[in-house]
């Protein structure tokens, strides 16, 4: 919005979207193989199966697998009943799921998920395979919060802070430069109340 007419804007403007960022930091343990016979896939084949079961059961408005990091939004269809929690059960779940994963093939966490709540924009591209995509402050800040997270760890925005605090337990992190952006503070959400 900063120094654009909203007349000139032909994406989506919204401005109270919660973007979940959940990035995997060895590519080679999501290439392993789990399971076995016919019943053999990837673990990244494993956990993206796993986790559109969990996308299912949520109200998730925006779901993407980009390279190394999945991308989920909440708060786009229904801005007055911002469903913030539902993105703070899915980080949980995410957590939950990629921990035991990452221990049944004794390897060490290799994920990491970041949270924050605020603006995005959203627009169909392409041409021959038209896609919905989003970018913008939130989506920035959460996957620039997930580049540098705690390994297995969800750390979130004082933003998305401030709206759970009341129903999640949460640990300081500490304050954190983003680019674009400028210094937030941060915390890790470690479970609910």
């Amino acid at each position: 919005k900063q120094g654009l007419a909203q007349s000139s804007i032909k994406a989506d403007v919204y401005d109270n979207v919660t973007v979940l960022a959940l990035r995997f930091t060895d590519p080679f343990a999501l290439a392993e193989f789990v399971g076995g016979g016919d019943n053999a896939t990837t673990a990244l084949d494993h956990l993206i199966c796993h986790f559109e079961d969990l996308l299912a059961d949520r109200r998730i408005d925006y779901w993407k697998m980009l390279s190394d990091q999945i991308v989920c939004a909440a708060g786009m269809q229904d801005n007055m009943n911002h469903p913030l929690h539902v993105i703070a059960e899915l980080a949980l779940s995410f957590q939950d799921t990629c921990s035991h994963l990452f221990a049944d093939l004794d390897k060490p966490m290799e994920f990491t998920i970041g949270i924050d709540t605020g603006g995005v924009i959203g627009s169909s591209v392409g041409r021959r395979r038209k896609s919905y995509n989003i970018w913008g402050e939130a989506f920035n800040a959460a996957s620039m919060m997930a580049d540098n997270g705690v390994t297995g760890g969800i750390q979130v925005s004082e933003t998305t802070y401030r709206r759970l605090r009341q129903n999640y337990l949460f640990k300081v992190r500490g304050r954190y430069y983003l680019q674009n952006i400028g210094e937030i503070s941060t915390y890790l959400l470690t479970g609910r109340i």
